[in-house]
């Protein structure tokens, strides 16, 4: 008897809603991608559960006509591709034929459509795969698809289900890529009969992101925009206030498909590596565009990765765009009065590094105080006129400013100011006698590890006997620093710095982060009044002056007013 044998129908439809339904939020997803295939300018999004999952999806999109309603919900039927050929040149968002039917296996499918010129709508319901009925109703224009007993004949996938509140975060998260990607659209969310988002569709990017994060967040991005022929990028970032411990509020989309990539990831996080701490992600909301032939879209079976023929170039394209919208930026974005703010799920956002507070007792309220200014660079001469007025436990100075006192981290400071001068070919200073360096069995398999890196930061060093080394040449960033002490030190810190988590880019720039580290004044060290004043006409002269590179700030602002009113005298 043969033991391989062709699958039934039954089955093969089960495994296919399983490649591509994995939750209500999958669901919302491919229907809503159907929607916007259909060239609908208002998409509305009603879900509930009341011990099953019902979702409706509706539009205002072309419709289908009665003879194409029926098939529709025939597995690989579409109207999207008809060749190998189209595939590879493929532009809509859904194209395999597989979303209707493979939705319709595991619930209850009502189809109700209609095109603008046809006298009534087509009705198509679908249960478990089968077909109960087709017959013509009234309708309006478009197409509303409605889903019900989801799971009903997968009992354990339902069981798996995560909790409402988790599910309805899916789903939100998918309409919020979704209406990001096509701000020209108009989108609605409802849960149980209460709204969680909606965007105006009036084509503004950043109206959208109004109607979804709020105002104050708009007014923490800069504009992105970066053309390599025939690839090009453009979006918004976040200052670095609105950075978050998670990927959450990154967006990434390929030809306006929503889309995870690790090289567009990679990409965006080199651009902040050096202004954002380990475990903190930068906001983002990134599009790449190029012809269809450059991108495969088909690697994935709900087609949520992509594959690009070029993707070191793509991933430099985005770091570049990323990092020069960081560097030039002056201010961020006016908000006009007019820009739409629609109730939805906006948020704050919340520095990294909590302000420190002060409870005045009596009258007053909670007073807080010190504010990291890594998002000042509108007012990017304030550190040029600083006066420094002296040290606070020989660590930071503190400087007098156009509106209240500032406080300096002068190690923090002297870090960002050694990691700009040691980009490209570094000032190295020559050691008249070579320095003998007996860094141990580990240490020295290190060195070995990061030779090039170390000579092209300025430690030059040559094997000098089975176990020790001879020491050449240092930066001559390190000033009167100890040649030996700064060259083990650096050795340790890679050694705990540990592997390059995202490839040699990021690598080389924590390696150049230690060095400017190792060589930076420390914390317990005086300085004098012209040192202190040198320290922070040189932090003025950085690109990125308002954070070290390791994305701890630089400058503490404590405000003239706040000062007042602390002691009662606003």
């Amino acid at each position: 008897m043969r033991r391989i044998k062709v699958l039934n129908e039954d089955v093969v439809r089960h495994i296919a809603a399983g490649e591509v339904v994995e939750h209500p939020a999958s669901v919302v997803k491919e229907l809503v991608e159907n929607a916007l295939d259909a060239e609908a300018s208002r998409i509305v999004v009603e879900v509930a559960h009341r011990g099953s999952w019902t979702i409706r999806v509706s539009d205002n999109g072309w419709g289908m006509s009665e003879e194409d309603a029926p098939w529709a919900l025939e597995r690989h039927a579409t109207s999207k591709i008809a060749s190998l050929e189209d595939l590879r040149r493929v532009r809509t968002l859904g194209f395999r034929g597989e979303a209707l039917p493979s939705i319709a296996a595991v619930s209850t499918l009502e189809l109700v459509t209609r095109t603008p010129r046809a006298p009534h709508g087509t009705r198509v319901l679908v249960r478990g795969g089968r077909r109960q009925a087709v017959e013509p109703v009234g309708c309006a224009p478009g197409t509303t698809v409605t889903v019900t007993d989801l799971f009903f004949n997968v009992p354990v996938r339902a069981k798996h289900l995560s909790g409402d509140k988790a599910e309805v975060a899916r789903i939100t998260a998918v309409v919020t890529a979704l209406a990001l990607a096509n701000p020209q659209v108009a989108f609605r969310l409802s849960h149980e009969g209460r709204r969680l988002l909606e965007t105006p569709g009036n084509g503004e990017l950043l109206d959208a992101v109004i109607s979804l994060y709020g105002r104050d967040t708009a007014e923490q991005l800069l504009p992105v925009e970066e053309c390599d022929e025939p690839f090009r990028v453009r979006g918004l970032i976040g200052r670095m206030a609105l950075a978050r411990s998670d990927r959450s509020h990154q967006y990434f989309f390929v030809n306006n498909r929503p889309v995870r990539s690790r090289t567009l990831r990679t990409g965006l996080e080199q651009a902040y590596a050096t202004s954002l701490p380990r475990g903190k992600y930068p906001w983002a909301v990134l599009f790449v565009e190029c012809t269809p032939e450059l991108v495969d879209v088909n690697v994935h079976p709900a087609k949520q990765r992509v594959r690009f023929t070029a993707e070191a170039r793509v991933r430099e394209l985005v770091r570049r765009a990323v990092e020069r919208a960081l560097t030039g930026a002056r201010t961020g974005w006016e908000i006009p009065k007019s820009a739409v703010e629609t109730p939805g799920v906006a948020e704050k956002p919340v520095p990294y590094l909590p302000a420190p507070s002060v409870s005045a007792k009596g009258e007053g309220a909670h007073i807080a105080d010190l504010e990291p200014l890594w998002d000042i660079a509108g007012e990017s001469d304030v550190l040029s006129r600083l006066r420094p007025l002296g040290q606070l436990a020989r660590r930071y100075i503190v400087c007098e400013g156009p509106d209240g006192l500032y406080l300096v981290d002068q190690h923090a400071a002297h870090e960002r100011i050694h990691f700009e001068q040691l980009q490209g070919d570094p000032a190295v200073q020559e050691l008249l006698m070579p320095v003998v360096v007996e860094p141990g069995p580990e240490q020295l398999a290190l060195w070995e590890s990061h030779r090039v890196a170390l000579e092209r930061a300025g430690f030059r060093a040559e094997q000098f006997g089975p176990t020790a080394l001879a020491l050449r040449s240092v930066p001559s960033a390190l000033g009167n620093a100890e040649p030996r002490d700064a060259f083990l030190q650096l050795l340790s810190r890679l050694r705990e710095a540990g592997p390059a988590r995202t490839g040699a880019g990021e690598w080389e720039l924590v390696q150049r982060a230690l060095a400017a580290c190792v060589a930076a004044v420390k914390s317990s060290q005086p300085l004098s009044m012209e040192e202190m004043r040198r320290l922070i006409s040189s932090l003025a002269a950085t690109p990125r002056p308002w954070t070290c590179p390791h994305g701890r700030p630089t400058v503490l602002k404590l405000p003239q007013q706040r000062i007042d009113r602390y002691f009662h005298r606003s």
